[in-house]
């Protein structure tokens, strides 16, 4: 017999800390199984991730993610992803040292996904995502910009559950944020689909 499931709502009280508001970036992510936020926010002069677990009241700060955004949760929610310095970083939820992945100048999203792998867009324009183990190595290009559709960059990838599907964004930096395009990349085909905007009338299936 299938369960009802009943909304849950909550509320974070943040302390008297400004937000580490970047329009360029995400300030916060919850963990896979619903447990835990990371939130960016400005402490001592600079922002840094901190963490709080639903059943606590207290906001933990992690030690070594000075300068750190764009936070993103291992499939397990053991890891944190982030962004600093220029470069993609990880590290334990429980503490220990950040560990380096790879470059990422101007890192526009990441997602890790089950499969270990994490899709990233280290660039805010003129490059598409890539890929690299969450162990790292060398990244591999998984999408490439189309210049006939106006394409500047690919950015805010997010793996669905099984990690064979990914959900990103298609900019053109035009203001008319009804041009904004929602794609669905399948790594198994490379065959990414177009799910939204108004320069696609419909969807239709392009290889990128």
């Amino acid at each position: 017999v299938p369960q009802t499931q009943t909304a849950k709502r909550f509320t974070i009280e943040l302390p008297d800390l400004p937000a580490a508001y970047d329009w360029a970036s995400r300030e916060f992510a919850i963990a896979p199984d619903g447990s835990v936020i990371v939130i960016m926010l400005i402490g001592d002069g600079q922002w840094r991730l901190y963490s709080r677990r639903f059943d606590s009241l207290e906001l933990t700060p992690l030690a070594g993610t000075e300068r750190g955004f764009n936070p993103f949760f291992s499939p397990d929610g053991q890891w944190i992803g982030f962004s600093a310095d220029g470069k993609l970083k990880k590290i334990r939820l429980d503490g220990g040292p950040p560990i380096t992945i790879a470059d990422a100048p101007r890192v526009r999203g990441a997602s890790w996904g089950a499969d270990g792998s994490i899709v990233y867009a280290p660039v805010s324009s003129g490059e598409g995502l890539y890929e690299i183990s969450a162990n790292g190595g060398t990244p591999k290009p998984v999408t490439k910009l189309d210049p006939s559709r106006k394409e500047l960059s690919h950015r805010w990838p997010h793996f669905l559950p099984d990690s064979r599907y990914l959900l990103f964004a298609i900019d053109d930096w035009g203001g008319d944020y009804d041009r904004k395009r929602v794609a669905m990349l399948d790594r198994q085909t490379g065959n990414t689909i177009t799910l939204r905007g108004s320069a696609e009338p419909s969807p239709e299936l392009i290889r990128t």
